[in-house]
Parts: structure tokens; sequence; C-alpha cells
């Protein structure tokens, strides 16, 4: 979540994004499913390639 707060700082919105929205890239699962799984350095990988400009926030 800290990370993600890098790119969203309402922390509704990110909530939100964690638990509800999947990740396209990430099989279509969300953060949460990820965190579940002990993939969660996947989900960071992810939020550093935005951050860096490597792929838009919709992951597509």
């Amino acid at each position: 979540m800290l990370v993600a707060s890098r790119i969203e700082p309402d922390h509704g919105v990110l909530e939100h994004w964690f638990s509800r929205e999947p990740i396209v890239t990430l099989d279509n699962r969300t953060a949460k499913e990820m965190l579940i799984l002990g993939l969660d350095d996947l989900v960071v990988h992810f939020l550093l390639g935005i951050i860096h400009g490597e792929r838009r926030s919709h992951g597509r």
C-alpha cells in the first residue's frame, strides 16, 4: 500500500483499488488476492512500472 500511495494518495480510492480492481497484467487478480497468494512482489513490480512510466495505471 505504501508504494501504491505514491500513485494514489486518496486512502478510500486506494482501498477500493486494492480490494476490488482486477489488474489485467496479473491474471485479473486484485492486489489483495495477490497478497493472499504471497505474490505481493509482483504487485510492487507492477506499481513501480507505473511510477517509472513503463506502463499505464490500468495495466493495459
